[in-house]
């Protein structure tokens, strides 16, 4: 299977995109300015869906659907995985409406979204004939919210870094046993540059810290990611995991350091990642190991004019 952008005569679609929004002018009114992204299998379309950018981080899904003869497959559900990982690195948030029906509303709640607000008599007002689902009249149009994650475990999800974020981050950055490596706390300053420096990479290199938020709790609970490492003038995927003091011992740094290695082996073509680490940082260390990383060498890092040594772990892709 593969998944198209289709970014010109996304009319040839029409009959798959009736499937999901039955009135051709209600399609009209977003098909141009939407994002099309058609799931196909030896060359034929199965799925189809339109996604628009609403702004401030939020985006809608205007229009998701399956052909008849492979829905039952959890091709809307891979489809809906595919465009929040595609979205996720621009938005936070992904908004759907839908009828309150007894087959829609089920499907989004198991694709991650939850209710948000509705929107009354929507369907009687904008639509020239009534429209039945499951033999449901729809009236009122019932929006459901998502957030946007660019990588997300059982736990965890990761979102990049904002500028509304310090507060958040005070507790992890600000504390000086959490920050270890660095020998001292962050100042609110120095928390802002690291979020202004890890903006930055995004937009050059494509990654950096993120921010690793507890899904159960929405609570920001530390910092991972993959982000360019220099040693000795040569430029590696570094391996970074930040976790909150009153989370240690619950295994979020193996958890969320595993997905991002899987990240950098399959998403950034990655054919080594490495870690730099203290070696008194036993803890850090033990998940270096636990990912099948192992010591290659030792180098030194600087921080406020003094010498730190630190471990070179590494992990080849094919490993």
């Amino acid at each position: 299977m593969e998944y198209r952008k289709i970014t010109e005569n996304k009319k040839q679609y029409l009959s798959l995109l009736l499937l999901g929004d039955e009135q051709e002018s209600m399609i009209d009114r977003y098909l141009a300015r939407g994002e099309m992204t058609v799931l196909y299998e030896g060359g034929e379309p199965l799925a189809a869906a339109v996604v628009t950018d609403e702004g401030d981080g939020v985006c809608e899904l205007k229009n998701i659907a399956v052909a008849p003869h492979s829905q039952g497959r959890g091709l809307g559900r891979r489809l809906i995985s595919e465009l929040c990982t595609q979205w996720g690195a621009r938005c936070h948030v992904m908004m759907v409406g839908t009828g309150d029906s007894p087959a829609t509303v089920p499907f989004y709640r198991r694709c991650g979204f939850s209710e948000s607000h509705r929107v009354k008599d929507f369907f009687t007002e904008h639509y020239d004939h009534p429209i039945y689902e499951c033999g449901v009249l729809l009236t009122d149009m019932v929006y459901f919210s998502r957030p946007l994650w660019v990588l997300e475990t059982p736990r965890l999800g990761f979102r990049r870094l904002r500028t509304e974020d310090p507060a958040a981050l005070r507790p992890i950055l600000g504390d000086e046993q959490t920050m270890y490596a660095w020998e001292y706390g962050f100042t609110d300053t120095q928390i802002a540059e690291w979020i202004e420096r890890a903006n930055r990479r995004y937009q050059t290199c494509g990654y950096s810290h993120h921010a690793a938020v507890q899904k159960e709790s929405g609570e920001l609970i530390g910092l991972m990611g993959i982000l360019p490492e220099k040693i000795d003038g040569e430029t590696y995927f570094g391996l970074g995991y930040i976790v909150a003091r009153r989370f240690w011992g619950q295994g979020y740094a193996a958890e969320g350091a595993a997905a991002w290695l899987r990240y950098a082996f399959g998403n950034l073509g990655a054919q080594q990642v490495i870690a730099d680490i203290r070696p008194e940082n036993t803890a850090s260390r033990r998940v270096a190991e636990r990912l099948g990383m192992t010591v290659a060498g030792e180098h030194s890092k600087y921080h406020n004019g003094k010498e730190m040594p630190h471990l070179i772990y590494i992990k080849n892709k094919e490993d």
